[in-house]
């Protein structure tokens, strides 16, 4: 049972804190930070307090059942039992989770909906390895087309800094997205108001033809958003496309799968163990973390099986990981039921291995950092593999530090700040190209100048929108 937070405290600071004050029955003594000195007086006093009653705040405290927090009111040092390890004993996170027993496993179950999805038998069994599918490729024709167009988007990708920072932030490296080759598909301005995109011949692209009512042939839909090409034996088997937040209206789809893509895992060959995920920025953050040995496997969806081919590395690894996150009601529980049985019997070297904090490795990387993510893979490591771990193959990047935002270009802010000052309209044509500017005549020449350099266009063309004034200008911000 780990030890309270105000044994830890006393035991850090060498006494003190021993008995509680106030209603609240704060304990109180120096701060381990600042030793409660006034930076103006001098004048030292008592004005740290631990509070052993305070409910667990983070998901890991509350995972292992551990209660407590502290805060100075000198110099503004808070948080709970796990902020204490990390920042004031400066435990990394490995030491951290065999400390506190976390596993993994929520201890509450989320809310039921008010009305439960009817019970259904579940089948148990899922399919035998007999049944598994074989990997197929797409026509040599399509992977032709969608392998250029991939190729492309991956170019294109330095060109939206907003997006790589966001990869980073969710533990994708730069190094890693160039690796598999993530990237930016900005589309093409749509007159009709809706969200750019671009089309494609589909007999181009080997597809079969399809007509509206008309008799007038249907083209080929390629949204705007993250590209995520997906390739097995140096083949592409398909390309998924992530779409912004602010091109989503109602029930439409983050990700869409473009036409005549397959199905089939994201995984790396060979590996000695696999971390079993739903989304392939997952596996690829799993990747990032370098640990030697260690590899992710995307299924695409949490009730896809595997390929035989990928059943194949799957079962000769010494570890299987199955970090997949099955919702605790309505559906996600039918396939909980059905798919943790399903690999824990199908993989005999397998095992439920859910994530400390958050839902996804990408979410855990936004709380704890990449070294989190590599610090619980390495927990999770059997006893053999964990004696002696080798530095990792590539540096690990750290994800930025939170900000209030990601900063912009000069010039992009130099223009924001025009254009919330004074009353702008810039009128935008294609490839972000200025038509013209209305405005005050002292700042409309200097508005005219900005608009003509090359970053500036990308921006007005990332807008997509006719007429961009400062209620709009900020709209490529919202697109991750």
């Amino acid at each position: 049972m780990p030890t309270s937070l105000v044994e830890l405290v006393r035991a850090k600071m060498g006494g003190g804190f021993d008995k509680p004050v106030g209603m609240k029955g704060e304990y109180q003594g120096p701060c381990p930070e600042c030793g409660c000195q006034s930076s103006v007086s001098g004048h030292v006093c008592d004005r740290f307090s631990v509070f052993p009653d305070q409910p667990p705040a983070g998901e890991i405290a509350v995972n292992a059942g551990v209660s407590g927090g502290f805060w100075c009111r000198n110099c503004g040092l808070a948080g709970d039992y796990v902020q204490w390890l990390v920042e004031v004993e400066g435990w990394d996170w490995i030491k951290i989770f065999e400390y506190l027993g976390v596993k993994g496993e929520r201890r509450e179950a989320r809310p039921r909906s008010l009305t439960p999805y009817p019970v259904q038998p579940v089948r148990r069994d899922g399919r035998s390895l007999n049944d598994l599918e074989e990997l197929q490729f797409p026509s040599d024709m399509w992977r032709e087309h969608a392998d250029k167009f991939a190729r492309q988007c991956a170019v294109d990708l330095k060109k939206n800094q907003l997006l790589i920072g966001w990869l980073a932030r969710r533990g994708v490296t730069l190094a890693v997205a160039k690796e598999f080759g993530l990237g930016w598909h900005a589309g093409k301005p749509q007159k009709n108001g809706k969200p750019p995109c671009s089309y494609r011949s589909r007999e181009g692209w080997g597809l079969p033809r399809k007509e509206w009512p008309g008799g007038k042939a249907k083209l080929l839909w390629l949204p705007r958003g993250l590209t995520i090409p997906k390739y097995r034996d140096g083949k592409l088997l398909g390309v998924r496309i992530r779409r912004p937040s602010v091109d989503l209206a109602g029930s439409d789809k983050k990700y869409i799968q473009i036409e005549g893509s397959r199905h089939g895992c994201m995984i790396t060959p060979g590996a000695q163990v696999y971390v079993v995920v739903e989304a392939e920025l997952d596996k690829m953050a799993v990747d990032s973390a370098c640990v030697e040995g260690v590899a992710g496997c995307a299924m695409g969806s949490l009730s896809s099986y595997p390929d035989t081919t990928a059943t194949g590395y799957l079962l000769n690894a010494l570890a299987v990981f199955q970090s997949l996150d099955f919702e605790p009601q309505g559906r996600g529980e039918k396939h909980g039921n059905k798919f943790r049985h399903w690999w824990l019997k199908t993989f005999p070297r397998c095992k439920r291995a859910p994530l400390p904090v958050g839902k996804d490795p990408g979410e855990l990387v936004e709380q704890i950092g990449l070294e989190g993510l590599r610090a619980w893979i390495e927990s999770q490591l059997p006893p053999a593999m964990r004696i002696s771990i080798p530095p990792p193959k590539r540096k690990i990047e750290h994800a930025p530090i939170p900000v209030e935002g990601p900063k912009l270009p000069d010039v992009i802010e130099e223009l924001r700040i025009i254009m919330a000052t004074n009353q702008i309209e810039i009128h935008v044509g294609e490839s972000g190209a200025t038509l013209g500017c209305r405005g005050p005549v002292e700042v409309s020449d200097q508005v005219g100048l900005l608009c003509q350099r090359p970053i500036v266009q990308e921006w007005l063309a990332e807008i997509g929108e006719e007429t961009v004034t400062s209620r709009n200008f900020m709209k490529p911000m919202e697109t991750i």
